[in-house]
Order: structure tokens, then sequence, then C-alpha cells
């Protein structure tokens, strides 16, 4: 039962990592929205707007522009991998419960 416990904890770490990394889609997503959010501030508090941008505000419009197009390339990256990083979830909580088992069984062997 150890041998099959200390088989399983690198595929474990595996699927953990690889799973973070999809994660990982989401937090960058996510900065990048709040990076966003802080443009848009900035180009509300010079009363400007990026549909009829004036001298003061057209950098932070270009600005916008590049991090919506970074954001929308985020988020279709991370809609195009949900279901597998769904897959891997299942595959982690799966391998997570067999090995809690085991553990379970042999201390009660022990």
């Amino acid at each position: 039962m150890q041998a099959a416990i200390d088989a399983a904890r690198p595929q474990l770490t595996a699927l953990t990592a690889e799973i973070r990394q999809l994660d990982d889609l989401v937090r960058r997503a996510a900065a990048v929205r709040e990076n966003i959010d802080a443009v848009n501030a900035d180009i509300t508090k010079a009363n400007g707007s990026c549909s009829r941008p004036t001298d003061r505000v057209v950098a932070r419009c270009q600005q916008y522009n590049a991090l919506a197009t970074s954001h929308d390339a985020l988020v279709a990256e991370h809609s195009s991998v949900v279901a597998h990083r769904n897959r891997l979830a299942g595959e982690h909580n799966a391998l997570v419960e067999s090995i809690y088992e085991l553990i379970e069984t042999l201390s009660w062997v022990r």
C-alpha cells in the first residue's frame, strides 16, 4: 500500500502543477482587467473618451486598446482550456481520494 501511495504522489504533483498553470490564465486576465480599470479611471478623470479622444487621452486610449486586446486573448485562451482543466481537476480529485483511502487502510493495518 505504501508503494501505491508513493507511486501516486508524482502523478498528483504533476496534475497539481498543470492545474495551477492553467489557473494562472485567470489570474493574469484579472491583473490585466485591473489595469484596464485604472486606465479607464484616468481617462474619466481627464474628462475624456476613447470614442472621441482628445490629445490629453490619446495615449491612455492606445494603452486601453492594447490592454483590451491582451485581456481578450487571455480570456479566449482560458476558454479554450476550461474543459481540459476540469478534466485534470477530476483526475486530481479522484487521485487524492484514492490516496486518502490507501492512507486510511494503511493506518488500520499498522
